[in-house]
């Protein structure tokens, strides 16, 4: 059909320049490293200036070598020519592949007329490790404990003693050695400092001093700051500043440090610090939640409640950031290295000096019992004849304070490396992680995903990864079992520094408390430039808001902290900071302790996110509307992680599918996503919960196969797809889904999140519409019992929900809100007797009952401007996305924002202010005001029906797809409209303009094919053309 069709209109074809091969894609992605197969799919799109342009036939050549393929032998594969038009998917036929095999590939294909295009640009894929016995590393990490060596030191508690005393313990080499300095206050006796040395386990009191002059507290016990210095022998005490005591003693040298009491005495610890002679911090928490470096010890309101014996720290700390490191000499010139690597939680590698690559936050999160992913990077420029050093640099990542609805990794830090060097005589060196490995620390003392890092620059140690580091006080490495889970190669796109941005602004609300505004509300860090002595403590915090006098207000982040702290090495030059193993959702950043002014050149906003190549554009003569596409943009690059996140900014980030479902549809029009969800349906796989959440399992594979045209997807994910709503079949008898979350989060004046009492409308027309989805899919898959049977359950849901909710009185179902409505007609659940007084009634109710405002959840959200667009009501639709006053997304923008509320009030309950899940209205900018849809999977033949409300002067908007670019640019010209439309090579687009007939409308190039419902109806072939309409 569509050949046919491309052949019909060669008689309207211009001449134009000769077609090109370009964007040579790799199972879906250009030139990737570490893909997870061997026998990859290849793909490309076309370009000509010509109008009707098609391939005939292509060729493929794939080498081993570069010069091999421009020589064009030897080869791994030579297709030959090959009569065909098909430009995606096409299967690897060579040679077989070998894990870890580079391969060189170019394309040419033939046109219409039987010409020949130049050879492509070469591309290239490297195989990964995709076989377990291909690894030779084994997995390593620091040691889980050990008692630190710590000679000179200050330590510094805020406590309050509560019942008798507490002792201070340090330079303490294990529980039976050490000092004790107790802090001894027994109710209605002078306070005292009792210092005790306690050798082998026998305790010896050495002077007590007088604390009265320093702790007259009375009855009523009172916070003090204790700090203890110990520099060589001499020790000295103060109490909130004031020297009190100091003397000499040399029994201990170094070791560790604690708390004592025995069973009467108590006290509260507000927060406690260590840090040694050059103000390296070792050790700082304020208790804000249970304390790592004292598990035994409970938390409760801030405070480290102390009691009960001896208590020691025996680090590491499960936050802090250990290195792994390993000297090896390269006896031969280098051709090629590849590093196959992993690091949980986080990692970064590092060889002769420099990190490798620059992908962050990595490897992705994911059901860490199951499934671990590990990365393939090129690393051959960090490679040298010679002698060599590698590093690994480990956080806690995704540990034991992330949410309880993410994926956690709560074993110990551990790290593996498989590092394969080529060299040009074919031979092969291999580096790997085994016991000859060292660990040591780090100057990040404290990583944490959502309360941020300490990063003391004078614990630095900058030539750690080279090979003329001493690693004096390192130690030998642990070796750890690979754990039950699958090791996989990671193939979406990696989380990076996307890009940088300027602060817009700076205000000192306070002396010395500096707030920066990027204009931006972002996902990432801040990074930092200063110049001060040795020590000096700068704090950097992370708000999406300000308060009326300018200073930030995080409650926002809810319990995440989000706050990152930078200590001077004093070099006596600029040094710069920014994080690596954490990130925050922010627009302001505050910051204190800087030696001096800061300005906007000092700071910088990193935008972080997974890398997908963007796809789409759109662009308006609305600005508020623009601004909401805008906004729906940022809030999904923010939330797109190695995991689709909830928010940004608190204590969640969590792999919601519930948030990802509405706005998948947004995402695949905007972002080149195919890699990314990929990944995503591997991760989810196995869901069975209520379909406003586990819906995905089905919705996505579908929603990528129209927009891919990859079967694939569906024949790997068919059998879940089936086993899912096989189980939501067995739970429903009546086929009346009442459980789930519903139309999440419609307007409430902001008192909770919560819904409307539609759970039961939003779960069944879901369910519905995913069982024929599900038949859809078994049709394309031939499996015609399995359409028959999916059929047939979908009707029966429709028929069901109807009959139960359904109230033909009042035309409306459920509780009458607009979700009601707009649900059963999106997804096509009402009967077609039933439509339209539904969508009478659905603007009435917009009208009368809601004032022209919306009344919509996550879902009903998604598909508002659809329906209305559908049924004649574009004008409205678009009031009541941008009109000013609460609720709605003009409301949002009126009042600053830059991305997507969680909810439709400011204030309230729980509300981030950046939430990608309303980002699914997005999608009808695309399907609706510029009408791009894909009637053929892989938009092999291109729908072209765009909707033009009365309010819009023109729409630009356009989508890459597997295809190539298609786009859509209409405009209001004095005598009426005029219309541009790109459609790629190798497909066809049937275009149905608003028109009261042919005679009204100009165009050359195209074919009239008939009048559909007030508009004229083209099919056209590849090409750029225009219409004017009268």
């Amino acid at each position: 059909m569509k050949n046919g069709v491309l052949l019909g209109l060669l008689v309207l074809a211009r001449l134009g320049g000769a077609m090109t091969v370009h964007n040579l894609r790799c199972e879906y992605d250009m030139d990737p490293i570490g893909i997870a197969t061997l026998q990859p799919r290849l793909s490309w799109t076309l370009s000509d200036s010509a109008r009707n342009q098609m391939q005939t036939a292509y060729q493929i050549r794939v080498a081993s070598t570069p010069k091999a393929l421009s020589e064009g032998e030897p080869l791994l594969w030579d297709s030959d020519k090959t009569v065909s038009s098909e430009t995606v998917h096409i299967m690897y036929d060579g040679t077989p592949l070998r894990d870890g095999m580079r391969c060189f590939w170019q394309v040419r294909a033939w046109d219409r007329d039987g010409k020949a295009t130049d050879w492509s640009a070469p591309a290239q894929w490297q195989v990964a490790l995709t076989d377990p016995a291909s690894w030779q590393a084994k997995w390593i990490g620091p040691s889980a404990s050990h008692v630190p060596a710590w000679g000179d030191l200050t330590l510094t508690a805020d406590l309050v003693v509560d019942a008798e005393a507490v002792g201070l313990v340090f330079r303490a080499p294990d529980a039976a050695n050490g000092y004790m300095w107790q802090i001894n206050r027994a109710l209605g006796a002078e306070p005292l400092l009792r210092p005790h040395v306690q050798q082998n386990g026998s305790w010896k009191m050495l002077p007590a001093v007088s604390l009265g002059a320093f702790m007259a507290d009375g009855d009523q016990p009172k916070p003090h700051r204790i700090e203890i210095e110990a520099r060589g022998t001499v020790i000295r005490t103060r109490i909130d500043g004031k020297l009190a005591d100091e003397r000499t003693d040399s029994t201990f040298a170094s070791g560790t440090v604690g708390f004592r009491t025995s069973d009467k005495e108590r006290a509260r610890v507000n927060a406690l610090t260590v840090v040694d002679a050059a103000g390296a911090t070792l050790i700082v928490d304020t208790f804000d939640r249970a304390s790592p470096a004292f598990p035994k010890l409970k938390v409760e309101d801030g405070h480290l409640l102390v009691s009960g014996g001896m208590h020691l720290y025996t680090g590491p700390l499960p936050k802090a950031c250990p290195r792994l490191r390993k000297t090896f000499a390269v006896a031969k010139p280098v051709a090629r290295a590849t590093a196959s690597v992993c690091g949980l939680g986080f990692y970064e590698l590092y060889l002769n000096g420099r990190k490798a690559g620059d992908r962050v936050l990595s490897p992705p999160n994911t059901p860490y019992a199951s499934r671990i992913l590990f990365d393939t990077l090129d690393v051959t420029p960090l490679i040298q004849a010679g002698d060599n050093a590698v590093g690994i640099w480990l956080a806690p990542g995704y540990s034991d304070d992330y949410s309880q609805w993410g994926w956690k990794w709560e074993l110990a830090k551990r790290a593996i490396l498989q590092l394969d060097i080529d060299h040009p005589d074919g031979s092969r060196t291999t580096v790997v992680t085994d016991p000859s490995w060292q660990a040591g620390p780090s100057p990040l003392t404290f990583a944490s995903l959502y309360d941020g890092e300490i990063y003391d620059a004078a614990l630095e140690t900058p030539a750690w990864s080279t090979a003329a580091f001493k690693a004096e006080g390192w130690k030998p490495v642990t070796l750890f079992e690979p754990t039950a889970a699958a090791f996989k190669p990671n193939t979406m796109p990696p989380v990076r520094v996307i890009q940088t941005l300027r602060p817009v602004a700076v205000r000192d609300p306070k002396p010395g408390v500096y707030v920066f505004d990027l204009g931006q509300n972002i996902a990432g860090w801040a990074r930092l430039r200063a110049n001060g002595p040795r020590g000096t403590r700068i704090t950097l915090r992370h708000s999406e808001l300000t308060d009326r006098d300018g200073m930030i207000d995080p409650w926002t982040n809810r319990r995440a902290k989000a706050t990152d702290t930078f200590v001077l090495a004093g070099s006596g030059s600029t040094e710069s900071y920014e994080p690596r193993f954490t990130y925050h959702g922010f627009r302001f950043i505050e910051v204190t302790g800087y030696p001096g002014v800061p300005t906007c050149d000092d700071v910088t906003g990193c935008v972080v996110h997974a890398d997908a190549a963007p796809a789409g554009s759109f662009l308006c003569s609305d600005a508020t509307l623009n601004q909401i596409y805008s906004n729906c943009l940022w809030s999904m690059r923010g939330n797109f992680m190695s995991i689709p996140t909830d928010c940004t900014m608190r204590d969640e980030r969590t792999p919601c599918q519930m948030d990802s479902l509405a706005y998948e549809d947004t995402a695949l029009f905007t972002f080149w996503m195919n890699s990314y969800y990929t990944k995503w349906l591997d991760d989810i796989a196995g869901g069975r919960g209520n379909p406003d959440w586990n819906g995905d399992t089905v919705f996505l594979p579908w929603r990528l196969y129209l927009h891919t045209g990859d079967r694939r997807i569906l024949t790997t994910h068919y059998a879940n797809m089936r086993a899912y709503i096989d189980a939501l079949h067995a739970r429903t008898p009546d086929h009346i889904y009442t459980q789930g979350f519903g139309d999440w989060c419609p307007p409430n004046d902001g008192s909770w999140q919560g819904y409307h009492g539609d759970v039961t409308d939003v779960n069944t027309c879901l369910y519905a519409a995913l069982a024929r989805i599900v038949a859809e899919a078994s049709a394309v898959l031939g499996h015609t019992a399995e359409h028959d049977t999916y059929t047939r359950l979908s009707e029966q849901i429709a028929r069901a929900y109807h009959a139960k909710r359904y109230r033909a009185e009042t035309a409306t179902y459920g509780d009458g809100s607009q979700t009601t409505a707009i649900l059963p007609l999106a997804l096509n659940v009402a009967p077609h007797d039933a439509r339209d007084a539904l969508a009478r009634r659905l603007v009435a109710t917009i009208r009368d009952t809601n004032k022209g405002r919306l009344d919509t959840g996550i879902f009903g959200t998604r598909y508002l401007l659809d329906v209305l667009c559908d049924i004649g009501e574009a004008d409205l639709g678009l009031d009541m996305l941008t009109q000013p006053e609460y609720p709605g997304f003009g409301f949002q923008v009126a009042n600053g924002a830059t991305t997507l509320w969680e909810q439709w009030s400011v204030k309230g309950g729980m509300n981030s202010h950046n939430h990608a899940m309303f980002a699914g209205v997005g999608a009808a900018f695309f399907t609706r005001l510029a009408g791009i849809t894909a009637l053929r999977p892989g938009f092999e033949e291109i729908g072209i029906r765009p909707v033009m409300p009365k309010r819009l002067a023109f729409v630009k908007a356009g989508v890459e797809t597997v295809k190539g670019q298609v786009a859509v640019h209409w405009r209001r010209v004095s005598d009426g409209l005029a219309v541009e439309v790109t459609v790629p090579v190798n497909a066809t687009a049937r275009i149905a303009l608003p028109a009261p007939d042919a005679k009204a409308v100009t165009t050359q190039g195209t074919r009239f094919v008939g009048m559909e419902n007030d508009r004229a109806v083209y099919v056209a072939g590849s090409g750029t053309f225009e219409f004017r309409i009268r």
